[in-house]
């Protein structure tokens, strides 16, 4: 905890291999043959958090390096950025042997991987694997093929949640490049800059899954100048704005981390963000609906409703539909009966509902 690793040459900063450290704040940066290596069958247990890991260079995997085919593992919550390599810039995740079953335990999420520079996957590189990524930023990285992810040789990586934006390729694949056709990464809720645009297919055709995805610019507080090792991304503020359309736009119904990189709370409104920070303003939305008007007579038709929301952000407005059709925030002229209202944000687009029984 809370060491500087660094200026170590040819063996990189950590050598990790069939061993469960948990390496916690540390800062590893400038050293020859990566950050960080994780090799042999047995790193299960093994914790990589809140880590800066950056200015490293190796031949596989400049920040991190992953060839063990453990499946059990924690990468979470680091700055991996300004790392090169030939393959995988800031990550490199070839296990040794192709990996067979579920990786559901191998949790990498809450990451900033930006402006790290390789040949093949300038921030991510996966061979022969098919983790899953959650919440992760991955900006601002540059290769030669995938400046964000090269997937190779049957990886089938998933990833929620994830910012895909101003990653470069000199020859092909901005944000994502596919070695062969066996490989189809699943994208599901994540801001990918260009959308397909930004895939090199290298003459294959993609069949993963591609599902609720954006294509938007971000709108960080401070991002690095530009992408690749040129810029700095560690002293970058990759926080979102209040405008980002980032914001509650993730998976609703996902199994993720109560909190996000910086340690504050996840869901603020109705639905996680995309990326490595959750935008720290609103409230989840709710409504409650009241009675301002009791039926004047037996039978008669003059009830009054009022739905009164509260929450969601400071820039939403709230949208009615009751079941009898109107639109507005009150409703009159009521019979005895029940009545419901769903109320919309404008901005955050959550959703919630109320109901109320009028009686004589």
């Amino acid at each position: 905890i809370n060491n500087v690793i660094s200026y170590n040459s040819f063996g990189g900063g950590i050598h990790i291999e069939d061993s469960a450290p948990i390496l916690n704040s540390n800062t590893i940066s400038n050293n020859t043959g990566g950050g960080i290596l994780l090799t042999g069958g047995f790193v299960d247990g093994t914790i990589i958090t809140n880590n800066t890991i950056s200015n490293n260079n190796a031949s596989s995997g400049g920040g991190i390096g992953i060839s063990s085919t453990s499946t059990s593992y924690t990468i979470s919550n680091n700055v991996i950025s300004n790392n090169n390599a030939s393959n995988g810039g800031g990550i490199s995740y070839s296990p040794s042997s192709v990996i067979i079953g579920s990786l559901a335990s191998i949790s990498i999420v809450n990451n900033i991987i930006s402006n790290n520079s390789a040949t093949n996957g300038g921030g991510l590189l996966c061979t022969t694997a098919s983790p899953t990524f959650s919440n992760n930023t991955i900006v601002n990285n540059s290769a030669t093929n995938g400046g964000a992810l090269n997937c190779s040789n049957n990886s089938d990586v998933t990833l929620y949640n994830c910012i895909f934006y101003g990653n470069t390729a000199g020859t092909n694949g901005a944000q994502v490049y596919l070695t062969d056709d066996a490989s189809d990464p699943n994208f599901y809720y994540c801001n990918i800059q260009s959308s397909f645009a930004g895939f090199g297919l290298n003459g294959n055709i993609y069949s993963g899954i591609y599902s609720n995805n954006i294509d938007a610019a971000p709108q960080f507080v401070s991002p690095s100048g530009g992408s690749g090792t040129g810029f700095n991304g560690v002293t970058a503020d990759w926080f979102l704005q209040s405008t980002s359309p980032c914001i509650d736009k993730g998976d609703p119904s996902g199994n993720y981390p109560t909190t996000d990189k910086a340690g504050n709370p996840r869901v603020r409104v109705c639905r996680i963000d995309i990326g490595a920070y959750e935008y720290q303003s609103g409230s989840p939305l709710t409504v409650s609906v009241i009675q301002t008007q009791q039926i004047l007579c037996h039978g008669d038709a003059s009830a009054i409703l009022t739905a009164n929301p509260a929450g969601g952000t400071s820039s939403d407005s709230y949208a009615y539909a009751w079941s009898n059709g109107a639109t507005s925030q009150s409703i009159s002229g009521l019979t005895s009966g029940t009545y419901s209202v769903l109320v919309s944000t404008t901005i955050s687009q959550c959703q919630t509902s109320a109901s109320y029984t009028v009686s004589e």
